[in-house]
């Protein structure tokens, strides 16, 4: 085994040195030993790398290596963090170039925000044709007003880690599923080249074609889960990490509630860094078919989850771990997402964060619980079905004693509403009855005195004659009085 370490390092160091000449032949050693300076090397390394660089007989190799040995580049800013990820960029370009040209590839190259010598690095290491020349092709990319103007793939290490997990998704998933997946995640054309240039596609598939179909679906909107290429890498960072300190179980089942599509489901899971005795391709298919319905989330959407994740690094930045927890314990987060949160904190190795997030968790509880009663008349009216009310209070992540108590008097107070409201329709029921009743009798009563007006006027004449005389004191009036007139014409309008 350590044989076999020893020669992988010195097949990097020659690769190294084959990349330094590149730049030494076409901008001489000023420049290649300035970039150089930039680049954490070992002693060892570093004397390999000035020795065998086809540097002039005048230079002094050991006194370089000295001198570049003992500059502090604490503060240096590199594009590479590596010797090994320098090897693999040089190689992701050329695969670019291979498949789509130097056109295509250095237009690429001129969106990215590298600095002036990484640029002047890559392009001498690229298998351009002769007729390109490099220092000038450099000083165009150099001097573009576009430079640095990426929309996606921002950053070196995001350009080759989406590769990374693309090749992890291919390996279990497959060619289409990841394809798919790519072509569901609104990277721009140039990125979609240089992406399908670069993972492990089998070869009876043409790359160019490939990456051709996938660009003439962009104009459809597509529904992604996330919004930017370092969404997509943040989250896979987030859940490996919840991974390490909670292990799959608690991961995979976090991972159920986030509303995430049927794609973005197996990118995560092929890169999860789950054990060798894990399916993932199996649990993928298991997270698909077991998508909770109406199940409620703190994480709606991968965009919501990012947020909330920055938000509680940031405090914790700012106001210092302790502050953060002690805030985090006020919230109403469910359990597992105070494990995903404290699990991607900045913890000193002196602090537990399993412990930690089990305190913060017994108080959250307690916040879901008083909201949940709080909310409850609300929630009752809606008059949820049993199914329904059960996954949601499921989804609160809450111990099962504690489940069974919300569950019943959730079911106590939707049945009261419904209770009122069959009520409700009983008297609505009953007074409708009446009127119809009214509606009925009402008619027929009219109808009744339509059909006997004779016995009506009597009784009205009558009981008139009876009021005259009573008012009248029983006097009979003499005949051209004014009342009895009054009284005579009244009479015979009756009968008229």
């Amino acid at each position: 085994m350590p044989n076999k370490q020893v020669d992988k390092k010195k097949i990097i160091l020659e690769q190294s040195v084959k990349a330094w000449n590149a730049m030494c032949k076409t901008y001489g050693p000023p420049d290649t030993l300035t970039f150089l300076a930039k680049f954490n090397y070992s002693l060892e390394g570093l004397a390999f790398i000035i020795n065998n660089l086809d540097l002039p007989s005048s230079l002094d190799r050991a006194k370089i290596v000295k001198e570049l040995f003992k500059l502090d580049k604490t503060h240096v800013f590199n594009d590479f963090k590596t010797n090994q990820e320098l090897l693999n960029t040089i190689n992701a370009w050329n695969a670019m170039l291979n498949i789509h040209g130097p056109n295509e590839t250095l237009a690429f190259l001129s969106l990215r925000n590298y600095s002036a010598k990484t640029i002047q690095f890559l392009i001498a290491n690229l298998e351009l044709p002769s007729s390109i020349n490099p220092v000038i092709a450099a000083e165009n990319i150099i001097e573009n007003k576009n430079r640095g103007m990426a929309t996606d793939l921002i950053g070196n290490q995001n350009l080759l880690t989406t590769i990374k997990y693309l090749d992890k998704m291919l390996g279990v998933h497959g060619p289409k599923e990841t394809l798919d997946f790519l072509a569901s995640c609104n990277y721009s054309k140039g990125s979609i080249k240089f992406l399908t240039a670069n993972i492990h596609l089998p070869k009876s598939l043409n790359r160019a074609v490939e990456a051709e179909k996938i660009i003439k679906k962009i104009p459809i909107k597509t529904n992604t889960d996330f919004l930017s290429n370092q969404n997509l890498l943040y989250t896979v960072t987030y859940l490996n990490k919840m991974l390490d300190v909670y292990g799959p179980n608690e991961t995979l089942t976090f991972l159920a509630t986030c509303n995430y599509n049927q794609q973005s489901i197996k990118f995560l899971t092929a890169n999860l860094r789950l054990p060798k005795s894990i399916d993932k391709l199996i649990e993928a298919e298991k997270l698909i078919k077991n998508t909770k319905e109406g199940y409620s989330s703190d994480f709606t959407t991968n965009a919501k989850l990012i947020g909330i994740m920055n938000k509680w690094l940031m405090r914790s930045k700012n106001q210092g771990l302790n502050e953060t927890l002690v805030s985090l314990s006020k919230t109403s987060y469910r359990a597992k997402s105070i494990k995903l949160i404290v699990a991607n904190l900045p913890f000193p190795e002196t602090m537990d964060r399993a412990t930690e997030a089990k305190r913060i968790i017994e108080s959250t509880n307690k916040n879901v619980i008083s909201k949940f009663k709080k909310d409850l008349p609300d929630l009752a009216e809606k008059k949820l079905d049993l199914h329904t009310l059960t996954n949601l209070i499921y989804s609160f992540d809450l111990p099962e004693n504690d489940v069974k108590v919300l569950k019943k008097e959730a079911i106590v107070k939707t049945q009261e509403a419904i209770g009122r409201d069959v009520q409700a329709d009983l008297n609505k029921k009953t007074l409708n009855d009446k009127m119809e009743q009214l509606q009925i009798s009402v008619p027929n009563y009219i109808k009744q005195i339509q059909q006997e007006p004779n016995d009506i006027e009597t009784y009205l004449d009558t009981m008139y004659l009876r009021q005259v005389k009573e008012k009248a004191n029983i006097r009979t009036l003499p005949s051209n009085s004014p009342s009895a007139v009054t009284s005579k014409n009244k009479d015979t309008s009756h009968h008229r």
